[in-house]
């Protein structure tokens, strides 16, 4: 009787750990689907995104062609271009009549 006693509690104890070893295999399955589910969430907000930037690209194209923004933008240069050599124009002329100033000083 005292075999069978030892029996049953080998097989109470082996069942014990059984069982403990299948809640942490469900603790570790479910902790992985979280994380496959973040995972997931993250694609989604991504795709999102994604859709967004072709449609803002989309309309920026419709709106902008490539040939109207090299045009802009070579104006824009121009404009510099131009700002530049009035500038330049100016800090010429300004020295030329310091100089001429200067020359009427001496010569009095």
């Amino acid at each position: 009787m005292k075999e069978i006693d030892d029996f049953t509690k080998l097989i109470l104890n082996e069942l014990e750990r059984n069982r403990n070893a299948i809640d942490k295999l469900k603790a570790d399955i479910d902790l992985k689907f979280e994380n496959l589910r973040r995972d997931i969430a993250k694609v989604h907000t991504t795709e999102k995104e994604i859709q967004d930037i072709k449609v803002w690209q989309k309309e920026v194209t419709e709106t902008w062609s490539p040939r109207q923004m090299k045009e802009a933008k070579d104006e824009l240069y121009e404009q510099k271009n131009k700002w530049s050599k009035a500038i330049g124009l100016l800090i010429a002329i300004e020295l030329v009549v310091g100089f001429i100033i200067s020359w009427i000083l001496k010569n009095i």
